[in-house]
């Protein structure tokens, strides 16, 4: 986010990168000597979606654990080099709806918490010690679909993982494009 007080602006930036490279160009773009006149309507609107926002999504119904979690849960797997960054991935689960992910991501060991009633929870535990989160859900006897998002940087993952006795196989897709519907086949550690 770029803030010029001087012009009444405010630019926010939804991809990544340098947000200083863009700034030239939005400043040479800006031609106006005055601000735009007020908007009453559009502040209202304004105003009503930033206090939905601030609202916590309400959680739904956990989905059945199948027996197979008892037997994975805390079970790490390894993966070789791969464009996910991924190195290796676990998952522990807890009764109440929440388990936890712990991720070797490009060498560094992460760990934050997941829901499992479709709401995020929110650890400090993601890449450079930001916020990290994920959500997730069992859609068959041995497949569980992880969203996990570095929110406070760009990756945002989808992980499809299915279980096979000393392995998993993962279908990986990340919003930037880092990879999409890569195929990592993890194994369990010894």
């Amino acid at each position: 986010m770029i803030v010029w007080p001087e012009l009444d602006m405010v630019v926010v930036i939804m991809a990544g990168g340098n947000p200083g490279q863009i700034a030239t160009m939005v400043r040479q773009a800006v031609k106006s000597d005055k601000a735009l006149p007020a908007n009453a309507e559009a502040a209202a609107r304004l105003n009503e979606s930033t206090e939905q926002a601030k609202k916590s999504p309400k959680p739904g119904a956990v989905s059945a654990m199948p027996e197979l979690a008892a037997s994975i849960s805390g079970v790490v797997y390894d993966f070789p080099v791969n464009p996910s960054r991924i190195d290796s991935l676990s998952v522990t689960f807890s009764k109440g709806g929440e388990a936890r992910l712990d991720i070797q991501y490009y060498g560094r060991p992460l760990s934050f918490p997941i829901g499992l009633d479709g709401v995020y929870r929110i650890g400090s535990d993601g890449p450079f010690h930001m916020p990290a989160g994920a959500s997730g859900k069992w859609v068959g006897d041995n497949e569980l679909l992880l969203d996990v998002n570095f929110i406070a940087n760009i990756n945002h993952y989808t992980l499809d993982i299915r279980f096979d006795k000393d392995q998993i196989e993962v279908t990986a897709n990340e919003a930037s494009g880092l990879i999409r519907n890569g195929r990592l086949l993890g194994k369990r550690r010894s």
